[in-house]
């Protein structure tokens, strides 16, 4: 209803759409649909398109065209729409009015003049090539904007085209889709989104994460393609395994950041430039072992733990509102680890 809102001259109103929310959650439940309407409607209105998707890997993506693209237009509703398309179509691939390939390096589904084609997430992503719909699944994989770069100018000379961005929550490595969540959620504070459409479902950081509320609160298939029962397990596994599987299931479920990626702006406001580039090579003298960090905020509002590597590297391990937390969660990374721990002699922590 929104993402689909059209301008004046019956084009699509907004060019980005981004969807954050936790794993099955119903992402292809809602990019199939998208897909084939592109090909389908979008088609008879503005002639042949060009789809391309993305996942986290070629393979993944190609599981999805044959698993669920395909399988979408094999339904009764999918036929009835080919014979309507088949009275404007100049052409149509075959008796069975479309076609799927599975050619390696050249998978695709044809749609009489319109292609869904998949890509592998890198900068060479449908690079040259006209595009009308993108969409980039599993982005919290990604660690940079490449494909995003490949696809943005293969859209400028379409006339209605639009770029699809989705995914579950990341760790600390998934630097592309925190800036994006970081971009969505300045816009809807401002006000000022454009034409930039984001839906976002998760749960606050400081909500209880084995409570159903909680549950209900950050999934949105709860109750109708997931079971309550299904999380119940799930959650009572990961309290028995400790907190590295209840940070999983706080991201799978409840799309929630237990691990906050450092992007290179955050950096910049945080230190002096060079301190933390510094922090980070290997060149230094480096303690034996790991050692874990906790640092919390004049206010005391939040607190974050921090590590440092014998092999030279760091990073922030968890970040999370309040304090009470911290000291246990660092004597169980300290036991864990056989790691040794480090607090400021003054302030806060």
């Amino acid at each position: 209803d929104v993402a689909g809102e059209l301008d004046d001259d019956g084009s699509l109103w907004y060019l980005d759409v981004d969807v954050w929310l936790a794993r099955r959650g119903g992402k292809t439940a809602l990019a199939t649909p998208i897909a084939t309407h592109r090909k389908t409607e979008m088609a008879r209105r503005f002639g042949p398109q060009e789809v391309a998707y993305t996942a986290q890997t070629r393979d993944a993506a190609r599981e999805r065209l044959e698993k669920d693209f395909a399988q979408a237009l094999r339904t009764p509703a999918a036929k009835r729409w080919f014979t309507e398309l088949g009275k404007t179509s100049k052409a149509a691939p075959g008796p069975r009015e479309w076609k799927l390939s599975t050619n390696n390096g050249h998978e695709h589904i044809q749609l009489f003049e319109s292609f869904l084609r998949i890509a592998a997430p890198t900068r060479a992503a449908v690079h040259g090539d006209n595009l009308d719909l993108g969409m980039i699944d599993e982005c919290w994989d990604l660690r940079n904007d490449d494909v995003e770069t490949a696809m943005g100018p293969a859209m400028a000379t379409r006339r209605s085209p639009q770029l699809w961005r989705y995914s579950a929550a990341g760790d600390a490595k998934s630097t592309y889709m925190y800036r994006r969540v970081l971009a969505c959620i300045a816009a809807a504070k401002a006000g000022d989104h454009g034409r930039s459409a984001s839906f976002y479902w998760g749960a606050p950081d400081d909500a209880d994460p084995g409570d159903p509320r909680t549950w209900y609160m950050a999934h949105p298939a709860l109750g109708f393609t997931v079971r309550e029962s299904f999380l119940q397990a799930k959650w009572d596994d990961a309290r028995r395994k400790g907190q590295a599987a209840i940070n999983k299931f706080r991201r799978s479920y409840l799309n929630q950041w237990p691990e906050i990626p450092m992007l290179e702006e955050l950096v910049a406001k945080l230190f002096v430039p060079g301190v933390w580039e510094a922090a980070c090579s290997a060149r230094l003298p480096q303690p034996e072992g790991d050692v874990f960090a906790l640092a919390v905020n004049p206010e005391r509002s939040m607190a974050a733990i921090g590590i440092s590597g014998a092999a030279g590297t760091c990073g922030l391990v968890t970040q999370r509102p309040g304090v009470s937390w911290a000291v246990p969660e660092l004597v169980r990374l300290a036991k864990a680890h056989g790691a040794r721990v480090a607090v400021p002699a003054r302030g806060a922590a």
